[in-house]
């Protein structure tokens, strides 16, 4: 009696002790997970769990992680820590030792990992890229023209932002015959799986359009039509407000439609085919006074680390209602080389 009495007392003790090891998982639907937290990389919570095996949760639905054992933190950008991680009354605690603690929001969890074992590399959140074209001629006529444009971009699986700065100058026998510079940004949040809504505004100054300043903003939504690895195409339509103040003119100003799509192809591993198109125009009346932007463009990687690439492309900016000393169309045609980091 003795003998079962300590066999009972002993599976007692091993099964608190198991269940007192599992950590805690909440997401915002209100279910609860429970297993072991093994990492958080790349806005993924990793979790062993018994029955289920390795669940990957992405952080954008979890609510609170409960851990029993000390591992390595990483929150928000900052160096790294090593304690437990609490979920309280509804709040998120990070425990370093027995008495310092620090409440935490679950994503601002950039990392978590083993104790024992070697930091992970965090997930590189911005990315950018410089281009650059120099072009020149000499003998019956002498041209030199310059392309450049530089963007950084900023991509979670929530959300992205995009700015860029752009410009293109160029010159014929020694006289100015392009002047235009471009200042920009994008920033897109999901709201449903292929949906997303962006915000987006542009600054636009060109010599040769007697254009002092083109301001545009707008707000939309967007459709992912097509997400694979090698092609994808996106739709969005937006309503935005328009100034534009001339060096000759009086400045206008009107609520426009934001209409367009941007499509990428990539062919095998060595080439990739980027086109886009925007549509502006003015909301009482959008088949008038309107203005097209279609830039297309081929990229083909110059290393095999595909940080230097070679882009080709040609970019046409028509407006239907220019100024009367201004042409219609503007056509850029443009040879750059690219660096990504």
């Amino acid at each position: 009696m003795q003998h079962l009495t300590l066999i009972v007392t002993l599976m007692i003790v091993l099964t608190s002790s198991t269940m007192s090891a599992s950590d805690e998982v909440r997401l915002k639907d209100g279910s609860l997970l429970v297993g072991t937290v093994i990492r958080i990389q790349d806005e993924n919570l990793l979790l062993q769990t018994e029955h289920a095996g390795k669940v990957t949760i992405n952080m954008s639905g979890v609510t609170g992680i409960t851990t029993e054992k000390t591992q390595g933190i990483v929150v928000n950008e900052s160096e790294p820590r090593f304690g437990t991680l609490k979920f309280k009354d509804g709040e998120q605690v990070l425990l370093e030792g027995e008495s310092d603690s620090t409440t935490v929001a679950p994503a601002d969890l950039i990392l978590l990992w083993p104790e024992d074992k070697k930091m992970p590399k965090p997930a590189q959140l911005w990315s950018a890229r410089v281009e650059l074209g120099i072009n020149g001629s000499d003998g019956n006529s002498e041209r030199f023209s310059f392309t450049g444009r530089s963007n950084a971009t900023r991509k979670t699986d929530a959300d992205m932002l995009l700015l860029y700065l752009q410009g293109y100058y160029a010159e014929d026998n020694g006289i100015r015959s392009h002047n235009e510079f471009k200042l920009g940004g994008r920033y897109e949040w999901k709201v449903a799986p292929k949906w997303s809504a962006y915000v987006r505004t542009e600054f636009e100054e060109d010599e040769f359009e007697q254009l002092d300043l083109r301001s545009t903003l707008v707000l939309g939504m967007s459709y992912r039509v097509l997400d694979g690895t090698l092609q994808t195409l996106s739709t969005r339509l937006g309503i935005g407000y328009l100034r534009e103040d001339f060096e000759t003119a009086p400045s206008e100003e009107e609520t426009i439609v934001d209409l367009g799509y941007d499509y990428m192809l990539k062919i095998r591993q060595w080439a990739k085919l980027v086109h886009n198109l925007t549509y502006y125009a003015g909301l009482d009346d959008p088949t008038e006074e309107f203005r097209i932007v279609v830039d297309t463009a081929a990229e083909v990687p110059l290393t095999v680390s595909q940080q230097w690439k070679l882009r080709v492309g040609v970019k046409h900016e028509y407006d239907d209602e220019p100024l009367p000393v201004v042409e219609n169309l503007d056509t850029t045609y443009y040879l750059n080389l690219a660096y990504d980091w």
